[in-house]
Parts: C-alpha cells; structure tokens; sequence
C-alpha cells in the first residue's frame, strides 16, 4: 500500500538507456506527493519538482517534465509549462501506485512516453508498527510493473533509487537507529536482487544538510521541516540540489550550451563597479567576459584575454572603475574543460545592457547587531557602513519581515550609527537602511533580525511557612510570556527542573519537600522564540514537625522552647489531651506573622516542632499556641 512521506522518504527516477546526445527533449515523469504539488511549507506548492526543472534547465539540460494529476492539480501543469506529474493518490482507484503506474504510464502520448521517472514514496506508517520489510515489498512491486511496462513497449530502463531517513522525533534514537539499519539492510539485499534492472543509488543522508528542526516562518531560518512530515521551501531545495548534484552526472547535456546572464539586470544603474554573473556550463573549465560601450563590441573596455590569470574560472566578476554615464553592454562564452582552446559556445551568450552614474547610490552594509541575535537589549545602537555617495540614512525596524508596519521609522540621520530604546522584552524584530541624496535612493539593504531579551521574574522569593512545604512566589510585569520554568537544588547539590508553569502564575508551592533541608530555588520566564537568564538563587530551610504519643497528657499546655536563646534552631513542644485542631505560628517583635509550624486536626500527645531562623535576623520572637479556646504566648530569642 502507497504510504506517504514522512520517516524514510525513498525516491525513485528510471533513466533510458542509448540516449542520443541530440537536441531532443529528455522526457522525465515525476511521481508523488512531494515531488508534484508538495505540501503547506511550499509556498508554490510545488514540492521540489519544480526547482529541479529550473536548476536542469538553467545549467542546458534539455528536459520536458511529463504527466498531469488525477486529483485535480492540472493546472500546475499549465502554469508551469509541463512541469508536471501524478500525484501518489488516485481517488478514483486505490491509493496502490505499483497498481497504478501501468495506467498513468500508457495514458501518455507516445511523444511524451518517459525516458526517467522520478517516483517518490514514503513510509510514514514505519514508526507506527510498519517494519523494513513491507517498504522494500512496495519497492518491489513499483519496479515489477515498471519491468512489465518496459518488456511490452520495448524501453529499457534504469533505475536511480534515492534514500532519505528522515528523523522524526516521535522515535527514539535506538528505535531510529534500528530502523535505520534494518531499511539498509532491505535496500542493499533488493538492488542485489535486481542487478539487472540497472539501478543507481542516490545517498540522499549525506551531503544534503538537511536540518530536521521544525521551522513554520517565512523566510525560513532555522529548520528544514514545517511539520513533522514535510519539508518546507528550504528543505525542497536542498533535496532538489541533491537530485541535480546526481542527474547532471548521468543526463546528457547540450554540446552548445547557453550561457544565461543573471546579473545585473538590463537597464539598472552602478556607480562605477559592478558584478557580473551568468549561468554555469557544466562542462566548462573557464569563462571569456567582455564588456564593451556599444553593442557591436568595437569598443571594448575589459576583455579577458587567454592569459591564464585572467581567464574566469568561476560564474562570477566584479569590474571597477568603468566610465561614468555610460551605457555598457557584456557577454560571456565558455571554455572546455577537455579542450582548453575549443570554445564551447560558437557564439557568446546574449547581450546584457547596464549604466553607470556617479551619483547612484549603493545598497548600505550592515554592522551592527549581527544577524540573529538572541538577548539583545531593549535598548540598541545600531551601525552601518558609510555609503560614499549618501548625505542621509533612513533606518527602519519592524516586527515584520515585510515591513507592512513600522515599530521605528528614524529619517534624516546623517551617521552611519543610531540608538533606539523602547524594545519590548522577548520580541523578534526586523531592521534594515536605506540611504538618500540630493538625486537618489538606494535600495533597501539587506535585511537582519534579532530577538529581544527577557529579563527573570523579580521579587523572587521562597518561604517556608508551614512543615513539608515552601511557598515560592514572584511578580509577573509581561503580557508576551508563554510561561515560567522553577528549578530546585539542596544546598551543595545541582539543579533540576521541578515546575513549568502557564503565563500570568506568580505563585507556585513545592509540597515535594524533606523536612529541615536548605535548598535553593531559581526561576526564568519563556516564549516561543526567546527565555530569560534564571534569576538569583534564593534559599529556605524548611520546617519539622516531631509527634510523640507515650503517654497521653492530662491538659493543654505549651512548654519554653529549648534552647533559649537559640542559633539557628529550636524546639517548640505542647501536649493535648484530646483530639483537637491545633495551630502553632511564629510572629516577629512587631507582631507580623513569618511562619505556620502546624494548621490541623491532631490526636492527644505530646507534640514538638522544630523551628529554623536561618532566614531571620537577631531578636525577639513570639510563638502562639492555638487550640480551640486555649490560647497560650511565649517568648524567644535569636541570636547569631
């Protein structure tokens, strides 16, 4: 059964054998999901298919991309240009693609019958009791059909098989491990099996740098998923790069490639430099540039001659010092890399056209903050390099990449350097500089990003009011928390986390607690995209409660604490006759109540508490015996 991508992505491509290095399009077939219409983290949804088809196309692959979708996606197809291909799923049928490929294959024209296709299927049901073994079994039925297609239209076939594992965090490291190892073990015993079908591997784990961190903001940033399923535009395009990185070792590629100039545009202004780039010939060893002011290049102003230090090897020049308001055209050929005085391209590529003004500006060059910062203050100066040709800077901050809204808008400036305060706490930002003249604007420069820090929780304080329990609590000034993380250590010891709590709590009681034991508490606050430093640490000892049921007590009575005066701790005993609610409590001089011994029903007996003033500073203090209309004070004394 056809299993969707998510843990071992496997995809599969068919190459044609005795292919004629002609101008005849290569027909190549894409089959799946991911592949054809991709899934919500393509912004084109397009899946990786299409990249593919451009990165082929823009390095002279003469590729037509075959097929249309049974659920309804045909006009991808029309917008693209026959970019196409079948998704996994056929409503109409089951969702088998080895039952189904037989059909898709025969409903095509003859003229667009496939020289490669690319399959990609998945096993999103391994990590849910699937195993290895129903993986390669659907592999195997893929190619028996695909052999059966090939044996009645005569086509040979080869077959190039790429593995992806892709980690999901639903499994555990051995669990991955073990998967990992039993689907090399299937791969390796299926393409023995199948030797003569002329299949070719493609590690899709190494090589890729696919980051399987979950990333669901555009542009992307960090991760390459946007779901634990999917790859967003990121991933698609490392996984499109890793195809082309194979297919143009194995397609065949125009004798007479053209080169395509990329940069710059036709018609865009420089002030006197410029960079050149163009489109790559696989098969070149290095380039010929020329840049000239008229069209006919009799009036050439840089032409890289066939010394060797100025042949281009790269796709890529930059030219200074050209005339001022000027038009200037430029061209490029490429040279072969078997043949080192053949050129590839009997003629150059086509022309470019750019212009030169004195007076136009530069994009500005960002300084500082660096690009993503994490903690950055709420209260920042920016820098930026000087642009020669700029009189003003325009800087512009944003919570959004777009800069649909401004949360700072500062014109006029006339430094490269500008301090903004106000920021709020746990905020990612955008920013960037635009840079004026008496006659022009620059382009925006390049956009960095950068998250504000949360400061901890004030007032944080611990208090053990009562035996077998400390009462923590602290001051809550944000509205953009998503929550607070409480670690605990006894004293000597090493921190662990004991609580996570929801946003706007400024309470928390930790009832998980030995009795007379000093421990010390920390506390930081969180959001998604950013957390605070933990607070001080804070200490408390708590309080021990003692019962002693010997003999029971003729009367209510609450006895001098031992020792008097005390350093750091003492006894407090008192005996019931019968059964009773009871509550012992500790008051400083001024009469403010600092702790709660006990606050509960007790059976007779004679009872003692131990009380710990660590905390507390020298003085009197005061215990109160509660029990029903028996009320009894003492006094104490703490020294230290």
């Amino acid at each position: 059964m056809f299993r969707k991508v998510t843990f071992l992505l496997m995809i599969l491509t068919i190459t044609f054998t005795g292919f004629s290095f002609a101008q005849k399009k290569i027909i190549i077939l894409p089959l799946g999901d991911s592949i054809t219409s991709g899934q919500t983290g393509s912004s084109e949804g397009s899946g990786y298919r299409r990249i593919l088809h451009i990165l082929l196309t823009a390095h002279n692959y003469n590729v037509k991309f075959v097929g249309s979708s049974p659920i309804g996606k045909d006009d991808f197809d029309n917008q693209f240009d026959g970019k196409g291909g079948w998704h996994a799923y056929n409503p109409d049928s089951t969702n088998d693609i080895a039952k189904n490929i037989i059909g898709w294959l025969n409903k095509l024209p003859q003229e667009n019958k496939p020289e490669y296709i690319l399959l990609h299927i998945g096993t999103n049901d391994i990590q849910n009791g699937d195993n290895a073994d129903s993986v390669i079994s659907d592999v195997h039925k893929i190619l028996d059909n695909i052999d059966k297609w090939e044996k009645d239209n005569s086509k040979s076939i080869t077959v190039i098989l790429a593995k992806i594992i892709n980690r999901n965090d639903s499994l555990t490291s051995s669990e991955k491990s073990q998967i990992t190892s039993e689907y090399n073990d299937k791969l390796d015993q299926l393409l023995s099996e199948r030797s003569q079908d002329k299949i070719i591997l493609i590690d899709m784990e190494n090589g890729t740098g696919f980051d399987y961190r979950i990333d669901t903001s555009k542009p992307f940033d960090s991760g390459d998923l946007v779901d634990n399923l999917h790859p967003n535009d990121n991933g698609y395009q490392k996984i499109a790069f890793k195809w082309y990185s194979t297919l143009k070792d194995i397609l065949p590629v125009e004798n007479n490639p053209v080169l395509n100039l990329l940069s710059p545009g036709n018609n865009t202004v420089h002030n006197g430099s410029v960079n050149l780039i163009w489109s790559a010939d696989p098969a070149a060893e290095k380039y010929r540039v020329q840049v000239s002011l008229d069209s006919l290049f009799t009036n050439t102003l840089f032409y890289d001659s066939k010394t060797a230090n100025q042949n281009i090897y790269s796709t890529e020049l930059t030219i200074n010092n050209l005339p001022e308001k000027s038009i200037l055209y430029w061209r490029v050929i490429s040279l072969d890399s078997v043949n080192a005085t053949t050129w590839r391209n009997l003629n150059y590529s086509i022309i470019g056209e750019f212009k030169t003004d004195p007076n136009v500006i530069s994009p500005v060059t960002l300084s500082s903050p660096a690009n993503n910062i994490a903690k950055a203050d709420t209260f920042i100066t920016f820098e930026w390099l000087p642009e020669e040709n700029s009189v003003t800077y325009e800087l512009q901050i944003s919570t959004n990449s777009n800069f649909t809204n401004f949360f700072k808008k500062i014109t006029g400036i006339t430094n490269t350097n500008e301090t903004v305060t106000g920021f709020n706490f746990g905020t990612q930002y955008y920013w960037r500089v635009i840079s004026y003249n008496a006659a022009n604007e620059s382009a925006t420069s390049l956009t960095r990003k950068f998250v504000t820090k949360f400061d901890p929780p004030a007032n944080f304080l611990a208090v053990a009011k009562v035996a077998g329990k400390v009462d923590l609590s602290w001051d809550d000034k944000l509205n953009n928390e998503n929550g607070f993380i409480i670690e605990r250590k006894v004293e000597g010891g090493t921190y662990s986390k004991i609580a996570q709590l929801a946003a706007n709590i400024t309470t928390y009681e930790d009832k998980n607690v030995s009795d007379s034991t000093s421990y010390l508490y920390r506390i930081k606050v969180f959001n998604s995209i950013a957390e605070s430093n933990f607070s001080g640490d804070v200490k408390v000892t708590t309080l021990t409660g003692i019962a002693s049921r010997n003999e029971i007590p003729e009367k209510f009575e609450l006895f001098q604490n031992y020792p008097n005066p005390f350093n750091p701790s003492t006894s407090i005993k008192f005996s019931i006759p019968d059964e009773r609610k009871v509550r012992l409590t500790i008051y400083n001089s001024i009469g403010k109540e600092i702790a709660i011994l006990t606050d509960e029903f007790m059976s007779a007996g004679v009872y003692e508490y131990k009380f710990d003033g660590n905390s507390l500073s020298s003085g009197i203090y005061f215990y109160k015996l509660e029990i029903g209309n028996f009320i009894e004070v003492k006094k104490m004394m703490l020294v230290k």
